[in-house]
């Protein structure tokens, strides 16, 4: 079983290469974005997969 990797809205910006606006969009749009009370995470792999697929 592989560990899940989650980022934050800055640092998966960052990684994705793209502004913080568009991250968010997109990471919503993948369903991969996770919430727990005010903290907000997006699964890093379920994210760079919704992105492949959306570029192909």
């Amino acid at each position: 079983m592989t560990e899940q990797e989650f980022v934050r809205d800055a640092e998966g910006a960052k990684l994705a290469r793209m502004g913080m606006n568009t991250f968010r969009k997109l990471a919503e749009e993948f369903d991969a974005v996770y919430r727990n009370g005010k903290i907000r995470v997006t699964d890093w792999e379920k994210f760079k997969a919704g992105l492949k697929s959306y570029k192909g």
